[in-house]
């Protein structure tokens, strides 16, 4: 781009590194979208596990949400995918078992 050579082959180039440094942040979105999608319930149990988290909680997904950070940064967060898994439970057993609302 800073050469002004706007070729097929210099584009070409331009997206494979694209897609080498974000590639798997364009499938990630689109696997979290198609999973909430079907599975609602999952945006609840997220909300509900970042309300108890607090501010901290807010700062990471925003910058995971933006782009700031990688969304595999979710996963790498044990403690993260245990609390918003044990809510998913949680949440399963109150709306569907239990059948609160």
């Amino acid at each position: 781009f800073h050469t002004g050579d706007f070729s097929l082959a210099a584009c070409e180039a331009y997206s494979l590194r694209c897609w080498d440094l974000f590639g798997w942040d364009f499938i990630a979105s689109q696997l979290a979208a198609v999973a909430i999608y079907r599975f609602p319930i999952l945006l609840d149990a997220v909300a509900v596990a970042g309300a108890r988290r607090g501010q901290a909680f807010l700062d990471f997904f925003g910058e995971v949400m933006t782009g700031v950070r990688s969304k595999a940064a979710f996963l790498q967060q044990p403690d993260l995918v245990r609390d918003i898994v044990l809510e998913l439970f949680r949440q399963i057993w109150l709306q569907y078992i239990w059948g609160c609302t």
